[in-house]
């Protein structure tokens, strides 16, 4: 099964731009989400991939792990926790929302 490669260029929906409850890291996080999410808005990736996209250490990830809350309470990104079939921790998959319930979407 192939897969495309990310998009050269996305979005930043003005909404996460504009929501002054997350940090711009956050923000930052959530647009590498974006950008390497499938057609359902999923991004499977590990703490540490994030952490080293954003050209962090490895050590990083309770950082990226903050940012990442932050774009949950805020209702951004959704938390999938996987497990192989002998209960192994796999990376999470993560959901994410290009809008928030109760927010229209804003055409141009």
């Amino acid at each position: 099964m192939s897969t495309s490669p990310p998009p050269a260029w996305v979005e930043l929906p003005d909404a996460v731009m504009d929501d002054g409850e997350i940090s711009a890291k956050a923000k930052i996080v959530y647009w590498y989400l974006l950008r390497i999410a499938d057609r359902r808005n999923r991004a499977p990736v590990s703490i540490g991939t994030i952490a080293q996209k954003m050209g962090l250490s490895a050590s990083s990830k309770r950082t990226v792990r903050r940012w990442l809350n932050e774009l949950t309470e805020a209702g951004w990104v959704d938390v999938v926790r996987r497990r192989s079939h002998n209960g192994a921790h796999l990376s999470s998959v993560y959901v994410v929302h290009a809008t928030l319930p109760g927010l229209d979407r804003v055409s141009p």
